[in-house]
C-alpha cells in the first residue's frame, strides 16, 4: 500500500518535540452545536430564534445548523462568565453569496461586533476572537442577520475562558542535570499569543529571566543554565503587547551546578532585518513583460503560480532583469522534499520576498497557522522575508505576528473614500507597533471586470493614492494589476501610461522614498483634507542614489485627499523658501507661513530652503 507523505502538512502538525497539550477547558456555550432538542419542541435547546431563523437538517460537522434568511436573530445567555477575564469565541459561519457592505454582525459583553471580514461564501469560515468580559456573570449572545439579501447558517459556537495551565515541573521537583523541561497547558487557539516563561530566584520575581515563545510553537521550551538551587516559575500570555493572563507561581529545584550557557531557548525565530530598498511593483506580472516592466520603471513583480517550475522561472528571469519577485510557496511542498528547490534560490538577490497569503481574513485562514508557514520559510531560507496581505486593517492586530512585512490592499474606487486606504495603512502600522514594514497596494484596475460597478483609477486618483500611502507611512508600493483572470491592464492603453507616468515619476524621487521622517521639522497645515509628511534626505542617500532630481535637504510631500479644490496654508519658521518639484514654480515662505492651491487629488513635493 502506498502512503503519500504530505511534508509540509506533518511539518505544520508536528514541528516541535511536543504537539500542543489541549485539556479540557469548558465551552461555556449552551448546547454548542446545536443539536440538543431534548423538551422536543422542534428547536435548539436553550437558543431563542426570531425572524428569519430555520433550524437546518445539515451543519459543518454534526447534523445541525441554524440558517438566518432575511432579517433574523439567533439568542442565547451565557452563564458563569468572570468579570473583566479575557474569552476565546469562536464559530463556524457560512454564506451563499456576497454583496458589499452587506455583513451579519454579533453582541456579546454588551459590545457589537461586525463580520466584515466575511466576504469570501459557499463554504463554512471559522472566525474567532479573543474577547475581554465586563462586570456581568451573564451575558447575552446575538448573532444577527441585519437583512442580507443572501443567506447565513452558523454553527459550532464556542466560548472558553483564556488560561494557561504549567504541568511541569511543580511542586519543588528535583532536576538533575542542566536542561529543564518546561510544558503547559493552553486552549486551542488561532491567535498568535506571545509567551513569556518567567524564572527566578526570588519568589518576588525582582530579578527575572525571561524566555518569549509564540504559542504557534506548542506547550513546550527548554531552558539550559539554570544554576543549582531553588527556582520560581509562572507563564504570563500576551495579545499585542497586553497581558491577557499569569499563571500561579510553581517551583522546582536543580541538583547540580550548570557550566552550560544561561537561558538559551530552543526554535527560536530571529526577525529578519530587511534591506534599503523601496519596492515599486505591481501584481500578476508576466514574464514575457518584465522587460517593459523594466524600462517602465518597475523595480518589483509579483506571481501568483505556486507551480515550482513556474516560480523558478520566474525569478530566473527577474534576476535577468534586474527585477526583484515576490513569490509564493511551491505547491510541491505538500506532496515531496523541496529542499533542493530552497538550495537553490535561497542565495538570490532577485528574491523580494515569499508571499504567504492573500486575504486570509476573508477566508479564514487562521493566523496561527500562517505563522507556522512563515516558521517553514524561515527555516528553508532564513535570508527572505515573508508577506501577507490583508484587506481589513482591523485583522492587522491578529495576523501582523505571522509575517516579517504586511501589506495592506483597499481598493477604494469608485464606491469609498481614497482614505480608506491611508486609514487602514495607519491602523497596520500601529497593529505592528511601527516596527514591520507595510507595504501598500494600490488600485490600478476596474471593479466592473468583476462587479456591477466601477471603473479604472484616473491619473489624479492614481497619484494620490500613492502619495497618500507614502505619506501615511508605507515603505512600498504594489499596484494591482498587471493581469488577472478577467482584467489586462493594456486593454487600456491611457491608464497604463498614467501608471507608467507614476512610476516614472516615483524613480525620479527614489532616494525620498527611502528617506526618513524628518522629526525634527514642524510643519503644520489648516486643512484637514491636505495630509503632509516631511522627510530628510541625507547624504548617503544621495551619493547612492542621488543621480535625479532630489538633492541633499528637507522635503516636504503633501496630498489632497478630497475629490474638491482647496487651498493650504502651510506654518514653519524653519524655511524661506519652497520650490515645488515637477511644476517649476517657488514660493516665497513669508513670516513662518506659505499658501498653495490644490486641485481634486492634488499633490505637491516642496523642495524647502
Amino acid at each position: 500500500m502506498y502512503i503519500k507523505i504530505l511534508l509540509l502538512t506533518v511539518y505544520l502538525s508536528f514541528f516541535t518535540s511536543f504537539p500542543p497539550s489541549y485539556a479540557d477547558f469548558k465551552n461555556l456555550i449552551p448546547n454548542p452545536s446545536l443539536e440538543e432538542d431534548k423538551d422536543m419542541d422542534g428547536l435548539p435547546d436553550f437558543w431563542e430564534m426570531e425572524g428569519g431563523v430555520k433550524w437546518e437538517k445539515k451543519g459543518c460537522y454534526g447534523k445541525r445548523s441554524v440558517s438566518i434568511f432575511g432579517k433574523g436573530v439567533l439568542r442565547c445567555k451565557i452563564e458563569g462568565i468572570k468579570p473583566n477575564k479575557y474569552y476565546l469565541l469562536s464559530f463556524f459561519v457560512k454564506r451563499d453569496g456576497f454583496r458589499d457592505g452587506e455583513y451579519p454582525y454579533m453582541k456579546i459583553f454588551n459590545q457589537k461586533f461586525y463580520l466584515n471580514e466575511l466576504f469570501s461564501f459557499g463554504g463554512w469560515v471559522k472566525l474567532s476572537w479573543l474577547l475581554k468580559s465586563e462586570n456581568e456573570g451573564v451575558t447575552d449572545f446575538f448573532l444577527i442577520n441585519p437583512g442580507m439579501t443572501h443567506k447565513l447558517w452558523f454553527d459550532c459556537i464556542s466560548l472558553i475562558e483564556f488560561s494557561i495551565r504549567p504541568i511541569s515541573p511543580l511542586g519543588g521537583k528535583a532536576i538533575n542535570g542542566d536542561l529543564v523541561n518546561f510544558m503547559w497547558e493552553i486552549p486551542r487557539t488561532d491567535h498568535i499569543l506571545d509567551i513569556e516563561i518567567e524564572v527566578s530566584r526570588d519568589e518576588g520575581f525582582k530579578r527575572k529571566r525571561i524566555i518569549r515563545i509564540a504559542s504557534p510553537k506548542g506547550n513546550y521550551c527548554q531552558i539550559k543554565g539554570l544554576n543549582k538551587g531553588k527556582w520560581y516559575w509562572r507563564i504570563g500570555v500576551f495579545k499585542n503587547r497586553k497581558r491577557i493572563f499569569m499563571s500561579k507561581i510553581q517551583t522546582f529545584t536543580v541538583l547540580n551546578e550548570s557550566t552550560k550557557p544561561l537561558l538559551k531557548p530552543i526554535n527560536k525565530v530571529d526577525t529578519i532585518n530587511l534591506n534599503n530598498f523601496f519596492p515599486i511593483g505591481i501584481y500578476g506580472a508576466r514574464i514575457e513583460a518584465f522587460s517593459e516592466l523594466k524600462e517602465a520603471g518597475f523595480n518589483s513583480v509579483q506571481c501568483y503560480s505556486r507551480d515550482l517550475d513556474t516560480i523558478e522561472k520566474f525569478i530566473k528571469n527577474a534576476k535577468r532583469y534586474g527585477l526583484k519577485a515576490l513569490i509564493c510557496i511551491p505547491k510541491e511542498a505538500w506532496e515531496r522534499d523541496v529542499s533542493s528547490f530552497f538550495s537553490r534560490v535561497r542565495d538570490l538577490e532577485s528574491i523580494l520576498a515569499w508571499y504567504l497569503e492573500d486575504e486570509p481574513e476573508g477566508r479564514g485562514v487562521a493566523p496561527s497557522y500562517i505563522w507556522k508557514l512563515r516558521d517553514y520559510i524561515f527555516k528553508m531560507d532564513s535570508r527572505h522575508p515573508t508577506a501577507l496581505v490583508i484587506v481589513r486593517s482591523k485583522k492587522a492586530w491578529d495576523y501582523g505576528p505571522a509575517a516579517d512585512i504586511l501589506m495592506i490592499d483597499t481598493y477604494p474606487i469608485p464606491m469609498m473614500p481614497l482614505t480608506w486606504l491611508s486609514d487602514s495603512i495607519d491602523e497596520a502600522r500601529r497593529a505592528v507597533f511601527y516596527e514591520k514594514p507595510i507595504w501598500a497596494v494600490v488600485q490600478a484596475f476596474d471593479w466592473s471586470k468583476s462587479r456591477l460597478y466601477g471603473r479604472n483609477p484616473t491619473y489624479e486618483e492614481e497619484r494620490c493614492l500613492t502619495y497618500l500611502s507614502i505619506v501615511h507611512g508605507a515603505s512600498g508600493i504594489f499596484y494591482y494589476t498587471f493581469k488577472s483572470k478577467n482584467y489586462y491592464i493594456k486593454d487600456y492603453p491611457k491608464h497604463w501610461l498614467d501608471i507608467k507616468r507614476i512610476v516614472k515619476e516615483l524613480n525620479k524621487v527614489y532616494p525620498l522614498l527611502l528617506a526618513k521622517d524628518a522629526l525634527d521639522i514642524s510643519i503644520s497645515s489648516n486643512n484637514k483634507s491636505i495630509h503632509h509628511l516631511t522627510k530628510f534626505v541625507d547624504k548617503g542617500l544621495i551619493s547612492k542614489y542621488g543621480k535625479g532630481m532630489i538633492k541633499e535637504g528637507y522635503y516636504l510631500i503633501a496630498v489632497n485627499a478630497d475629490p474638491i479644490s482647496v487651498v493650504a496654508e502651510f506654518r514653519t519658521n524653519c524655511f524661506s523658501k519652497a520650490r515645488v518639484l515637477f511644476e517649476e514654480r517657488d514660493i516665497i515662505i513669508k513670516d513662518g507661513k506659505f499658501i498653495d492651491y490644490f486641485g481634486p487629488y492634488c499633490v505637491h513635493i516642496y523642495s524647502l530652503k
